[in-house]
């Protein structure tokens, strides 16, 4: 990219080294590519390349104030930290970054979380750190940081900080480089590490390869080699840093390639010399295959004398032995034959060796290795690992006990070395020490996890009759009857189902006890939710009648939530019983008068709606009907009775204060008396009291 933005751009701006190599920076230079540290000294809507190790966050947001054009050289791997780094603490992590303090690509993470990331680089710095309990942390590495140092670090960083997310963010090319490195190294007399000194990944290369091979070399270039005192025959392992050149890596091959054709012309002391060292048993030769025939493989093993290995320690493969002239095979010698002139060397020997070495480095580290199942017994079951047979009591088999342990059969399991004897051939191997490792892996990682309130995913474990057991993956916890539904149940089967898959709220955390209590139940499913906004007085709304008391009734207005209307408030008539006009099951309106949330209580009003007077029966209406007709017949009766009083002392009054008078007058006053006299009966009739039947029913009470 460096080189397409020198040919293509008339501008040509490098913030930073673009990779930490001198040379390609100054081929880089030669071509015209300016580099700069201070984006002030790039002129506005000129072009910039970015460089592998990325930079901060800020940088993007500068360039886009001066219209700068940006090439992005930053490195896959460490572009995706940056949004790691800024994902977290935009969650609330606090951030670590183990890796250089100075190094651009930390100093380029860091502006992800506003350079608030604390910088571990040695083990010794952590303990100068103080955690906060309340505080969530996440771990990340430089890309080009040791592998086996970082485990090492995270490790100690776990003890400190409880709430801990780790990310191995080291480049896998990184890691793979260095590990076959390593390997390299163990297995040869000279090791070369070709790379910048300032690179990071070439210095630590150099670091892993120097514990395993004391005479290795870091050179910069071709011409360097020449330091080096490399003698006839030596091994020499090569390997370079990420930021070197290819061409320069065929170089330093070429010049080392040139200088062996040159000193192959040892003395012959020296030549001699070698010839006559002597082979002894138990040494391991490699040689190279010179004959093949059905019953031997031989070879030469740089001595003066050929060696020999049976054939048959060779697999067969569609009846074809794997092996052929020009192959290099290692083996150990059995025997030395100077009569015969010839060494008899066992491949299988070696072989069972070497599978033994690595069964006892991973005995001896810890690491766990794979095998496969090739055999059951009654005792536990056989495995073969690379070749070699080893035993699994059953009691190292699972942490629950097995009855079953054909199923093993053809499986390949993960397994730890716990006993390795060679000589007694005896290899026991233990799966459940892996289980109960990772068990407690999961245990702690979930503790960790673990806070009030907060919900999580789980799987229904199993039932008692007080609740129901989790697993939030690698703990249980309890969720009780009582939170398991708002309503009441009699058994948790009556919710959940075994392995069912929850969403659960913790309640409360006893990492003492370590007990965890879990709430199933939602507040959204609970009936009385929102009961003060859905039940407002006033409200009218349809219910059923589901229990008939002595004092009123309960009509259930939603799931689980019954209201009582009082007997009072069914009808406007006074009622012995509500079942005088109300029975379970009937569907009634009800009027809200008020809600209790704290004791849980709703009142409501039929009569406010509908009122539910009881209908008479058939004897009181018919009795009904006779008091009316009793009651109207004396009203008339009374009236014509007091009629005719009026009308009496009115006829009187008249004869005694008018004069008589002729019989034609006489014939005339029945008109004007009748007027009269309804006047005057009218006036009196407004003043009386009828008595009525109820006040009639009053007096005969009295």
């Amino acid at each position: 990219m460096a080189n397409e933005i020198v040919e293509q751009e008339q501008i040509k701006y490098s913030y930073g080294n673009v990779i930490h190599n001198q040379l390609v920076i100054n081929e880089l230079r030669n071509k015209g590519l300016i580099t700069v540290n201070d984006i002030t000294e790039i002129p506005e809507s000129a072009s910039v390349l970015v460089r592998a190790h990325g930079v901060s966050k800020t940088f993007y947001e500068e360039t886009q104030k001066r219209n700068l054009k940006i090439y992005d050289a930053t490195c896959p791997y460490v572009r995706n930290i940056q949004k790691k780094v800024e994902d977290m603490h935009l969650q609330g992590y606090r951030i670590i970054i183990v890796g250089s303090g100075m190094h651009p690509e930390v100093i380029g993470i860091n502006g992800y979380c506003n350079n608030s990331a604390i910088i571990v680089e040695e083990e010794s710095d952590i303990e100068k750190l103080i955690p906060d309990s309340q505080n969530k942390y996440c771990s990340v590495a430089q890309t080009t940081f040791i592998k086996e140092k970082y485990e090492k670090i995270t490790k100690e960083l776990k003890k400190k900080f409880t709430l801990l997310e780790v990310f191995d963010t080291i480049c896998s090319a990184t890691s793979i480089r260095q590990s076959e490195a390593v390997k390299l190294a163990a297995n040869v007399d000279i090791m070369i590490v070709i790379g910048d000194p300032s690179s990071s990944n070439t210095r630590k290369l150099y670091e892993v390869c120097k514990e395993k091979c004391a005479r290795t070399y870091l050179i910069s270039c071709a011409k360097q080699v020449e330091d080096i005192d490399i003698k006839y025959k030596e091994m020499v392992g090569i390997t370079a840093g990420a930021s070197t050149p290819d061409r320069i890596v065929r170089e330093v091959k070429e010049t080392m390639e040139d200088n062996a054709k040159k000193g192959s012309g040892n003395s012959f002391e020296e030549m001699l010399e070698k010839s006559l060292v002597t082979l002894r048993n138990g040494q391991v030769v490699t040689g190279k295959v010179i004959g093949v025939n059905e019953k031997e493989v031989y070879l030469d093993i740089g001595f003066k004398i050929d060696g020999t290995i049976p054939a048959e320690e060779f697999p067969m493969v569609k009846d074809q032995r794997q092996v052929a002239v020009g192959d290099k095979v290692e083996a150990i010698v059995t025997r030395v034959s100077d009569k015969d002139g010839i060494v008899y060397l066992s491949k299988k020997k070696i072989d069972e060796k070497r599978r033994y070495e690595d069964i006892n480095e991973a005995f001896t580290t810890g690491d766990s290795i794979k095998g496969t199942v090739k055999e059951a017994t009654s005792g536990g079951l056989i495995l073969d690992i690379n070749g070699v047979d080893a035993f699994m009591p059953i009691s190292q088999i699972s942490t629950q006990f097995q009855r079953n342990l054909q199923k093993f059969i053809g499986r390949k399991l993960k397994v730890r070395v716990i006993e390795c004897d060679r000589r007694k051939r005896k290899l026991i191997v233990s799966r459940k020490v892996l289980i109960e490792e990772e068990n407690e892996r999961m245990e702690k990682e979930v503790w960790s996890k673990l806070a009030v309130g907060e919900i999580v995913k789980g799987t229904v474990k199993s039932f008692s009759n007080f609740g129901a057991f989790i697993d939030l993956g690698g703990i249980d916890g309890l969720a009780h009857i009582s939170e398991l539904s708002w309503g009441k149940i009699n058994h948790p089967q009556d919710v959940l189902e075994l392995g069912q898959e929850v969403d659960v709220v913790i309640k409360e955390i006893d990492k003492d006890k370590r007990k965890v209590s879990l709430i199933y139940r939602k507040e959204e499913d609970d009936p009385w939710y929102n009961a003060q906004e859905r039940f407002a007085p006033n409200t009218i709304m349809t219910g059923k009648v589901v229990r008939i008391l002595p004092f009123g009734v309960f009509v259930e207005i939603a799931k689980d939530i019954d209201a009582l209307v009082h007997i009072s408030q069914i009808s406007n008539k006074r009622l012995k019983s509500a079942s005088e006009v109300l029975e379970e099951g009937q569907m009634v309106e009800v009027a809200i008068i008020d809600v209790d949330l704290e004791n849980k209580k709703v009142n409501a009003s039929i009569k406010a709606v509908q009122p539910l007077d009881p209908q008479p029966s058939q004897e009181e209406v018919e009795r009904e009907q006779h008091r009316e007709e009793r009651r109207q017949q004396n009203i008339k009766e009374r009236t014509e009775r007091f009629t005719r009083r009026v009308e009496s002392a009115e006829a009187a009054s008249t004869k005694e204060s008018e004069p008589r008078q002729p019989r034609k007058q006489r014939e005339e006053l029945p008109v004007s008396h009748e007027e009269v006299l309804s006047n005057k009966i009218g006036s009196l009739l407004a003043d009386f009291k009828f008595d009525t039947d109820e006040s009639k029913s009053k007096k005969d009470n009295e």
